[in-house]
C-alpha cells in the first residue's frame, strides 16, 4: 500500500470517529472534572486499534504503522488547528497519550472483532477501564453510565470503519 493510500485512510478513519467522540464529550457535561484531552485520546486510540486488529486478522498488518502515524498527525493537527498557540511540550504530551492510550487498549489483547458479542463486550471493557482511569486521575466519582449509554454508538461507529477498512483494503495491492 502507498503512502498516500495510508494517509487517505488515516485520514478518513479519524474522521469517522469524529462525531461519536464529541458525544461522549459532551455527556461529561461541566459537572464532571474530567481530562477531556486524555478521553479524546483514548477514544480515538480505541478506534485506530479497531483498524489494527482488523488488519492483522487479515495480514494487512504491515501497513497499519504507517497508518497509525499518519493517524496520530491528523490528532495532532487537530490540536494545532484548534489551539494555535499551543506549545509544542504540551503537543508531545498529547502524542504521548495518544501512544499509551493505544498501548493500554492493545494490552487487553482483543481479537475477535468480527464476533458481535465479544466486541461489544471488549467495548463495555475498554470504556469502563478509561473510567477508572478518569476516576482515578481526577479523584473524583465517573458516573457509571457515561459510556454505557454510548456502547451501541462506539459499536455501530467502530463496524462502519471496518466495512470502510475492509473496502479500501481491497483495492488496496
Amino acid at each position: 500500500m502507498d503512502d498516500n493510500k495510508k494517509k487517505q485512510i488515516a485520514k478518513d478513519v479519524y474522521m469517522l470517529s469524529e462525531e461519536n467522540v464529541y458525544k461522549i464529550l459532551d455527556s461529561f457535561g461541566k459537572n464532571q472534572n474530567v481530562d477531556i484531552t486524555l478521553t479524546y485520546c483514548f477514544v480515538k486510540a480505541f478506534y485506530i486499534r479497531v483498524v489494527a486488529v482488523y488488519m492483522r486478522n487479515h495480514g494487512r498488518a504491515e501497513d497499519f504503522d504507517g497508518i497509525y502515524s499518519e493517524y496520530k498527525r491528523e490528532l495532532l493537527e487537530y490540536y494545532k488547528k484548534n489551539n494555535t498557540n499551543i506549545p509544542d511540550d504540551l503537543l508531545k504530551d498529547i502524542a504521548e497519550a495518544f501512544d499509551k492510550s493505544f498501548d493500554i487498549i492493545e494490552s487487553l489483547d482483543f481479537k475477535m472483532i468480527e464476533d458481535s458479542y465479544e466486541f461489544r463486550h471488549h467495548i463495555v471493557d475498554t470504556f469502563e477501564l478509561l473510567r477508572k482511569i478518569l476516576e482515578k486521575k481526577s479523584k473524583e466519582d465517573i458516573r457509571v453510565d457515561i459510556f454505557e449509554n454510548h456502547v451501541s454508538k462506539i459499536k455501530a461507529e467502530a463496524e462502519d470503519i471496518i466495512v470502510y477498512i475492509e473496502k479500501e483494503l481491497k483495492n488496496a495491492p
